[in-house]
């Protein structure tokens, strides 16, 4: 779904936006565009783009899970009790002193909500 306010220009690109959302932006901006998106031939997923590519081979494991973090908007203490660990474990992952194992990787998708496949996080490990 996708919700447009011209002036200012404000796009939100949602499975679903909430109606409080809708009356908020239309009683704050005047007329709101809602209209339900369908996939694009243009689209693709980021974890298969060249760019993505290019990008993970410079990118250790510790730093991709600090950007997917951030990304996220999860400190580390957060991250670890939804993963169930210590924080220092966290800490070590993202400063490189523990390596990020298939379960792990798998973990570490489930806890930023599968906003990240985990062969996002498995294809960095084999770098380590």
């Amino acid at each position: 779904m996708l919700a447009v306010v011209k002036t200012p220009r404000i796009e939100i690109r949602a499975p679903e936006i909430p109606d409080v959302l809708l009356r908020f932006l239309r009683k704050t901006f005047g007329p709101v565009s809602v209209k339900k998106e369908t996939g694009s031939k243009d689209s693709i997923d980021v974890f298969e783009s060249d760019w993505y590519k290019g990008i993970s081979e410079q990118t250790t494991p510790g730093e991709a899970v600090r950007l997917c973090r951030e990304m996220f908007n999860v400190s580390q203490a957060e991250l670890a009790e939804r993963m169930k660990l210590p924080v220092q474990n966290i800490s070590a992952i993202e400063n490189n002193r523990r390596a990020i194992t298939k379960p792990m990787a798998e973990k570490l998708s489930v806890a930023f909500g599968g906003g990240v496949p985990p062969s996002a996080f498995y294809f960095y490990s084999a770098k380590a």
